[in-house]
Formats: C-alpha cells, sequence, structure tokens
C-alpha cells in the first residue's frame, strides 16, 4: 500500500524506534508492547501514536489489517504460541496482507536461555521451513533475506526476515 492508506500493528514496538518509520507511511499504526517501560518512553515521544499494552498472544487484533510487523520479537514466543499467532493474525489480515517477521534463525527450532545487558531472556530460534510450515496455506511467502548480526555478547547471530502474504 505505497498510497498511504495502509492500517499497521506492529507486535513488540518497544519504545517507538520503528514506529517513527511506519506512521509517516500509513493511515493508521497500532503499537503493541508489553513493557509498561517501554510503552511510557513511546508513548512520551509520540504522544499521537496509539500505543497498547498487551502481549502477542492476548493481543485481540482488529479485522481488515493491512500490514503487521514482528520485528525481532515472534523470538521471544515459543513454537505452540507462534502457530497460534499465525492463525490470529490471518483472521485479521485482509485479503493480500503481509505479515513481516525478523527472527533469530537456526537449521531447527530450539530454544535458547541467553543472559545478557537485560537479565536473563528466554529466546527460540527457527528455521525457514519450520515458519513457512506454520504460515501453513493460509500465507505465501513473498520474500525472504538472511543477516548475520553481532550479539551484545559479540557473537554472531543468524537472522531471517520473512514477508509472508495472506491467502
Amino acid at each position: 500500500m505505497s498510497d498511504g492508506s495502509a492500517k499497521v500493528i506492529e507486535i513488540g514496538s518497544g519504545d517507538g524506534r520503528d514506529a517513527i518509520e511506519i506512521i509517516e507511511r500509513v493511515s493508521s499504526y497500532i503499537g503493541v508492547e508489553p513493557s509498561k517501560g517501554l510503552l511510557e518512553i513511546a508513548r512520551k515521544d509520540f504522544p499521537s501514536v496509539h500505543f497498547v499494552e498487551a502481549t502477542a498472544q492476548d493481543y485481540d487484533f482488529p479485522d481488515d489489517i493491512d500490514v503487521v510487523y514482528a520485528f525481532a520479537s515472534v523470538l521471544h514466543l515459543g513454537a505452540h504460541d507462534l502457530a497460534q499467532l499465525f492463525s490470529r493474525i490471518s483472521h485479521s489480515l485482509k485479503s493480500g496482507g503481509i505479515f513481516y517477521i525478523s527472527t533469530k534463525e537456526s537449521d531447527a527450532y530450539r530454544p535458547e536461555l541467553k543472559e545478557d545487558v537485560w537479565g536473563l531472556r528466554q529466546f527460540y530460534l527457527y528455521s525457514e521451513q519450520e515458519l513457512m510450515d506454520m504460515a501453513g496455506t493460509q500465507f505465501t511467502k513473498v520474500y525472504v533475506s538472511r543477516q548475520l548480526k553481532e550479539g551484545t555478547g559479540g557473537e554472531t547471530t543468524h537472522w531471517i526476515t520473512i514477508a509472508f502474504k495472506k491467502q
């Protein structure tokens, strides 16, 4: 939707760092974030933007959404929760809508408990095929890219970005 009429939801909007780029290009933006502290920052920096305190699992997605973004947020969801999220987002998106995911990648699904500057955190890594299987027949893959990023501890992390289009 290059005409600026898109309705967008961002899962894990955090302090609004990506919202600044999105809100200029769309008619409707909702940032979904479970952290009260990050929401306070986002609401202070973007007082006219709609942010909701909720997890991806608890948020009640509205109908007729054009795009759902998940930048480095679904990596905190285990396989069961992520599969359910795909289904819920499929019901929310318009036909032809996009679910855009950027997450850590592995050869196979695996949980990873990691301590970093933000404390002890649980991550879940997925292969492209596992993500495709969760998307099922309700989505087709329209874009994929891979990146190597340096982690907070200096380690190299594999990332995958996939755009899924709702059938």
